[in-house]
């Protein structure tokens, strides 16, 4: 009705301007002109809602700005807040050192023979000193700087730590052989953080240098081409994933300061998570030596690791955590630990290459299932077993093994164990027994 309503009064006046103008209303000037007087108005509006539109799109580009400069001025706030607070800290931590320093000396001093008051100021002093450079530790020293491996700084991303800094992220070229350096700008690499190298293609070769105490969880996940990594001295630990996804990687060098590798969370049976992705599994590895520093390893550590045929664990290790060895299908064998005390859920589950193991004596627990799959012909377990899960020995393919020998010691759990699951069993041949048998045999010597 709008627009009906709109065409009449535009014909209109254009009728009216043709007869102020002495146009006769039948010829072809008198239809232009009316068409001209019906199309000013619609030219008009379009000119004045482009101009509308412009003024709008301005007004809200310049609250957009507007509003990141206001985000800016508030992350600028915060990040002052955060260094105050950090300075805040370190002239605590400073003068509770030189505090503590000072009073240790006065009461060493003070329960000693007498000094002379001079002596006693300069022992003092010198304390005071030493704790003042306990601060500053985390420093480059000359010594550190001559084993430095300086790094481009337009390559790497750092966070800062307490005792150092991070690489959070590598953003550069990589070589087929990097060094990762422990010196960037002056500054004291101490890990390798989460992700920094996930994904990195064409690197076949990792070296961890001295001086980098940790290599944080998926630091090198899916590295695809990597098959060598060396790691150097003060390397203490290599969390979670670290090097999962890395398929080709086979010749494993660990750092003989090494303590843990993965989680140092104990999870109990009912809660583990499946997705908890061992430091090095799926990788290529064929056989790795755990260093004796190491006192704790995590859950999947060497999972699916089907190449794997010998590992030479560390003697300080407690416990073999869940599916610590599953689906290790190439293990042949193995050496537990003397001072173990736990096997974990599914630890060598489906390790049907394994045909026998010793557990140490001292060993408390054997959780369910702990060598499901194995096709054990004997298994020697020690008086000292305080709990067996169930089926720890049941084979999914063959069902419980028929031709299993268990040796044990007489009214032990494991003996019990054994005769409540028709399994057969024998006892431990000791040393002096064997030595007696021998000697029974041998004329020589008589």
């Amino acid at each position: 009705m709008g627009c009906l309503i709109y065409g009449i009064i535009t014909f209109l006046i254009g009728v009216c301007v043709a007869n102020f103008l002495g146009i006769d209303a039948r010829s072809d000037e008198a239809t232009f002109v009316v068409i001209i007087c019906m199309l000013i108005p619609v030219i008009i509006s379009v000119i004045v809602g482009l101009y509308q539109g412009k003024k709008e799109a301005e007004e809200k580009i310049e609250r957009k700005k507007q509003e990141e400069i206001q985000l800016a001025k508030r992350a600028a706030e915060i990040e002052a807040e955060h260094k105050a607070k950090h300075e805040k800290y370190l002239l605590e931590r400073e003068r509770f050192l030189n505090e503590k320093a000072i009073a240790e000396t006065r009461k060493a001093v003070e329960e000693a023979a007498k000094i002379d008051p001079i002596d006693k100021l300069l022992e003092e002093a010198k304390l005071k000193t030493e704790a003042m450079e306990l601060v500053y530790e985390s420093e480059v020293t000359d010594e550190n700087q001559a084993r430095a491996v300086d790094g481009n700084p337009d390559e790497y991303l750092l966070y800062q730590l307490k005792n150092g800094w991070m690489i959070s992220r590598y953003i550069g070229f990589p070589p087929e052989k990097l060094i990762v350096p422990n010196v960037i700008d002056g500054k004291r690499i101490v890990a390798i953080g989460p992700r920094a190298f996930k994904g990195t293609r064409k690197l076949e070769h990792v070296v961890i240098p001295d001086g980098i105490h940790t290599i944080c969880r998926e630091a090198f996940e899916n590295c695809a081409e990597l098959h060598t990594l060396e790691s150097g001295n003060g390397l203490t630990e290599i969390e979670d994933a670290a090097f999962y996804g890395c398929p080709q990687l086979t010749n494993v060098q660990l750092a003989p300061t090494l303590v843990q590798i993965g989680s140092t969370f104990t999870y109990s049976d009912d809660s583990v998570s499946p997705q908890n992705c061992g430091a090095f599994q799926g990788t290529a590895i064929n056989s790795i030596i755990i260093p004796d520093c190491v006192h704790r390893i995590g859950n999947s550590t060497f999972r699916d690791c089907g190449k794997l045929s010998s590992i030479k664990l560390s003697s300080n290790i407690r416990e073999l955590p869940y599916k610590l060895f599953s689906n290790c299908e190439n293990l042949s064998r193995i050496s537990l630990p003397r001072k173990l005390i736990t096997i974990g859920r599914e630890c060598f589950e489906n390790c049907a290459k394994l045909k026998s193991v010793t557990v140490p004596k001292g060993t408390r627990h054997i959780r369910s299932a702990a060598f499901c799959g194995c096709r054990f012909t004997k298994i020697t377990l020690p008086e000292s077993l305080a709990e067996i899960g169930e089926n720890f020995l049941y084979n999914k393919t063959l069902g419980n093994n028929k031709e299993l020998v268990v040796f044990c010691e007489p009214g032990s759990v494991a003996m019990r164990f054994a005769r409540n699951h028709a399994i057969k069993c024998q006892p431990i041949p000791h040393r002096s027994t064997k030595n007696k048998a021998s000697q029974a045999q041998d004329p020589m010597s008589k």
